[in-house]
């Protein structure tokens, strides 16, 4: 009985962590592809020239405020996590006046001011310098052609992230997600023509800087998941 009930309390617990995988992983999806969408459109707005007609400059100003952000985030989450571990050790210390059991409780978490900080530097630059290129580039390229056909030149970031992914990663795309993957792609194009039909034709410079762009979106992700790779290892 006491088997059973146990063996049922583990599978209730992995199916909720499943349940809270894919909702992450759903939410996740849905933020990255409204502000995807949302953020070309706000910024060919603003690169109007009675506002801030400077591309370059723009994308150097908000993923400097973007980093800074995320440096802050990293302290303060390093500092609260360390205070509650603590706080739980001391707790379980006045409980018991046997040491060993802390040892499990005894964790460390990586931040950014942690140990083997340039081995992490030299782990995440490529990303950093391909997506501060990217995104450099995106907003010029933003800039110079209007934002429907922007985006359909986008919308071909899929296919360079395969190919990125089958070069640098050496992964595998099995038929299944090239269906999808040709269906995202056709669904953007069939979506953009009418609206395309109404603006008028881009210079060949245009559009070739309007291709870079999700051309290093896609070697942004590979570089990311080979760079996540080298800093989970064990050793």
């Amino acid at each position: 009985m006491n088997m059973s009930d146990s063996g049922g309390d583990s599978s209730r617990c992995s199916s909720k962590k499943n349940g809270s995988y894919i909702v992450s992983v759903a939410l996740s999806t849905f933020a990255y592809w409204l502000f995807v969408s949302l953020i070309p459109v706000f910024n060919k707005h603003f690169f109007q020239k009675q506002f801030y007609p400077f591309p370059i400059a723009t994308a150097g100003i908000q993923l400097g405020v973007v980093g800074v952000s995320l440096v802050g985030v990293n302290i303060i989450g390093h500092y609260y996590f360390s205070c509650k571990i603590a706080s739980y050790c001391r707790r379980i210390q006045q409980s018991s006046s046997s040491s060993s059991s802390l040892a499990p409780f005894q964790v460390s978490q990586s931040w950014v001011c942690g140990p083997h900080l340039l081995w992490k530097l030299k782990a995440v630059f490529p990303i950093g310098f391909l997506f501060g290129l990217k995104y450099g580039v995106t907003n010029l390229g933003l800039k110079m052609v209007p934002a429907p056909i922007h985006l359909l030149l986008q919308s071909t970031d899929l296919i360079w992230t395969v190919l990125w992914a089958w070069c640098i990663n050496h992964e595998r795309v099995d038929k299944v997600g090239i269906a999808c993957l040709l269906g995202c792609v056709v669904g953007t194009i069939l979506l953009s023509m009418e609206v395309i039909s109404n603006v008028p034709e881009a210079p060949i410079l245009a559009v070739c800087v309007n291709l870079i762009s999700p051309l290093l979106l896609g070697l942004c992700i590979a570089t990311l998941r080979s760079a996540c790779v080298e800093l989970t290892r064990k050793d």
